[in-house]
């Protein structure tokens, strides 16, 4: 056993030291790596790729977000089936439905504002009012959504309250700040 350990470490060791010199023999055919070898600057090496249109030098690439809204009916859907909501609770469901609908609109509307104006440079003041605006507008939809959700949660049952309390929890309901990161 012991010598099949060593020989497997071995021929393990053989490929690994193999790849190394392929490396080598590769670096050693490029005129880059020669130069550099050399202590000559190499301009292939030097040049860097220029960020895209409307990115700053050296800022992260910038990543497609979905639009917030995009998955509402399916989460509705979800909520719907997994807080077993009854025929008499419909009416008050629909009512909790089209004020979630009406914020993911609202979300993607604001941020599609924000992608628009986000090569704007704000003044301090200017950035300070944009976020009390935000709060503000956040205060409001979560009043909203509170007067939608009450008399819904009211008329649940002890498991439906459960599950609403684990699935309705703010953060839990797609309400992630939209420009929070983290």
């Amino acid at each position: 056993m012991r010598s099949s350990h060593t020989l497997l470490v071995a021929g393990l060791l053989s490929l690994s030291l193999g790849a190394g010199v392929a490396v080598e023999q590769a670096i050693a055919n490029q005129p880059a790596a020669n130069q550099l070898a050399a202590g000559q600057p190499s301009v292939e090496l030097a040049q860097a790729t220029p960020p895209p249109p409307g990115q700053p030098p050296g800022a992260p690439p910038a990543r497609a977000r979905p639009d917030p809204g995009r998955f509402i009916e399916g989460r509705l859907a979800f909520l719907k089936t997994e807080l077993h909501i009854t025929d008499q609770q419909l009416p008050l469901w629909e009512t909790v439905a089209k004020q979630m609908r009406d914020q993911a609109k609202q979300r993607a509307d604001l941020f599609r504002q924000m992608q628009a104006s986000r090569d704007q440079t704000l003044t301090v003041p200017e950035r300070m009012e944009r976020r009390l605006s935000m709060s503000r507008q956040g205060i409001e939809q979560q009043q909203a959504m509170l007067s939608a959700i009450k008399p819904l949660y009211d008329s649940m049952s002890d498991e439906q309250k459960a599950n609403a309390d684990m699935l309705l929890a703010p953060g839990r309901m797609g309400h992630h700040h939209p420009f929070r990161r983290g």
